[in-house]
């Protein structure tokens, strides 16, 4: 029953127009019959709860019906947090300065909440800092952040007004990264992705681990302009990064660093700060962490009750095999 409304929610809500657009593109990519992408795409949805976002990500047109099986998709993604993340705790994670006071010791920086600090507190914070991150209290892939330069010209009155009017209440430390994550992208803090489980007997699971980098702003998110790759057990980068264009690359487009092979520091501490602060809240307990490299080890940037989807598209992933089994090795749903 959950399952077909499902299917007719998706019915009326799926965007038919955007869809045949993205078909349109895999066919000026591939040479494929437009209208046979589309349908498709609608077949995969019945068939398999992916998204046309999902297919095209993935590039579900490049793999058959047995590869296809093994992708986690946007509805099997629900599943899991339909199941395992409360809703009544979602606040705790979605809203930034509750987020940040819960987990204090766990993010490695100084913040300040514009909603219960004075004026007085907000310009005593930033003459500290030569540079402070700017971002709504309930944003989501980095939108709305801002990163300001402190120096003598800023009216810290009319930027106080400005941030309490757009409620951009939450005022932090700048993240300086590890220098050797500055080689791979500059201008962004580039982030690992650590995807937790916190089982029945209290014990974590560490899933996947992703690496994102930016390209060419200052957020590594790749709906932001970012990509994303895969790092084993050891922090180190295995594939080709892909970006939200169905590009991928061995080379960093822009630094030129190579990425395959790039080993992440620190990253057996990243895994234990995770392992620790998914216990904190475990009616939540299918989580998205983003985490940061700093020269002085991991720091949380935030965590994400709704986990986005990170798998290797077609072809980048010589397996063709998608991260159903995995999943499914930690988590039943």
């Amino acid at each position: 029953m959950q399952r077909l409304k499902y299917l007719f929610k998706k019915a009326f809500t799926w965007n038919y127009k955007d869809a045949y657009k993205q078909a349109k593109i895999i066919h000026k990519k591939r040479h494929k019959n437009t209208i046979w992408i589309f349908l498709d795409m609608i077949f995969c949805g019945i068939k398999y709860g992916a998204g046309y976002s999902d297919y095209v990500e993935f590039e579900f047109d490049l793999l058959n019906n047995c590869e296809r099986k093994t992708y986690l998709t946007s509805e099997l993604n629900n599943r899991i947090v339909r199941k395992y993340n409360n809703k009544a705790y979602f606040h705790l994670f979605q809203n930034k300065i509750e987020f940040n006071n819960l987990f204090k010791n766990f993010l490695g920086r100084n913040f300040l909440d514009l909603s219960s600090n004075s004026f007085e507190e907000f310009k005593d914070f930033c003459l500290k800092n030569k540079k402070i991150c700017i971002k709504p209290y309930n944003g989501s892939c980095g939108e709305g952040i801002e990163f300001i330069e402190i120096n003598k010209n800023i009216n810290f009155k009319n930027l106080y007004k400005r941030l309490k009017k757009e409620k951009k209440y939450v005022i932090e430390e700048y993240i300086k990264q590890h220098k050797s994550l500055n080689k791979l992208y500059p201008d962004s803090v580039n982030t690992l992705r650590i995807i937790s489980f916190l089982d029945s007997n209290n014990n974590v699971d560490i899933i996947r681990v992703v690496i994102k980098f930016g390209t060419t702003g200052k957020i590594d998110n790749h709906v932001a302009g970012g990509m994303y790759t895969f790092l084993d057990e050891n922090g180190i980068i295995l594939y080709p990064a892909c970006d939200d264009f169905g590009n991928s690359y061995t080379k960093h487009p822009v630094t030129k660093t190579n990425l395959i092979g790039f080993k992440v520091p620190y990253y057996k501490e990243a895994i234990e700060l995770i392992k620790k602060a998914a216990k904190i809240v475990p009616q939540i307990r299918y989580v998205g962490w983003d985490v940061a490299i700093t020269n002085n080890g991991p720091i949380i940037i935030e965590g994400n009750e709704y986990c986005g989807l990170f798998q290797n598209k077609a072809s980048t992933n010589p397996s063709k095999k998608g991260d159903l089994p995995l999943f499914r090795k930690y988590i039943d749903f």
